[in-house]
This record gives C-alpha cells, structure tokens and sequence, in this order.
C-alpha cells in the first residue's frame, strides 16, 4: 500500500503498479499492467501538469494584457485601478485563471446589468460592444 504523499509524488509506472496491485491482491510487475491503464493514468498526469503550467493554454496572453494595463496605472498612479473594461474573451481567460489557480471568483451583475469580476484588486468589467480581446485603460471612479 503506498502512502498520500508517495503517491503523489509517483510517476505514471509507480501508480500503475498501484492500479495492478490493488487489483490483483498483489504487487505486480510492469509486464502485468494493461495498456488501457497506462494510457489512462498518463491522461491524468498531463491534466495535472496542465493544472500547475497553467501559462500553456491560450488564455494567458489574454490575462497578462489585463496586468500589463494594471501594472501601467500602478506605475503612474501609485496604486490599483478600480476598473479594466475587457471583452468577453478576456473576461473568461480572466474567470479561467481564477479556476485553475483555485482562487474563488467574485462574479457580480452591477446595477446596470453588466458582469464584473475582480481580478488583483481591480475590477474587471465585460463590455458587450467591445471586440473579442479587448483590454481597455486601466481608471478609477472618480
């Protein structure tokens, strides 16, 4: 029986040997594993690897053009903005960051119906009359 911390640690051979062994009864050798195994548990580790690399889907571009406008307004201003106007591409790159860094998105409808998310201190507002990537200057409210 192979403890949490090994198991997560493992490589697709070593879980499975688990799969085999707990099967089985037994600890088995390499040879024994079925192929359809080892085809399922190397989906799993390229989901996980996908999980931790989040930077390799194409939603990250998008996010670092919603830094990059949040890192312009920290620059001249000194502080956060309270608000980035994005399209709706951007919005779902900015709400898929948030799932795969399993940080709990705050998604609110704001009194004039449109959707806004906060995304490191600022507000991320979805524009519908915007094209797709859009990223607007960063401001504030006042």
């Amino acid at each position: 029986m192979m403890d949490r911390r090994s198991l997560v640690a493992g490589s697709a051979a070593g879980l499975a040997a688990l799969v085999a062994g707990t099967s089985s009864g037994g600890p088995a050798s390499a040879d024994e594993v079925p192929p359809a195994a080892i085809d399922a548990l190397r989906g799993i580790s390229r989901s996980l690897s996908a999980m931790v690399n989040n930077c390799t889907e194409a939603g990250c571009p998008l996010v670092e053009q919603v830094r990059t406008a949040i890192k312009t307004h920290y620059k001249a201003n000194g502080r956060f903005p309270d608000f980035v106007e994005v399209g709706y591409d951007v919005f779902l790159a900015v709400y898929d960051w948030h799932l795969r860094a399993r940080v709990e998105p705050k998604v609110v409808r704001r009194p004039e119906g449109r959707m806004t998310i906060v995304f490191m201190f600022t507000t991320v507002v979805l524009r519908n009359d915007v094209a797709d990537n859009y990223v607007s200057v960063a401001y504030d409210a006042r």
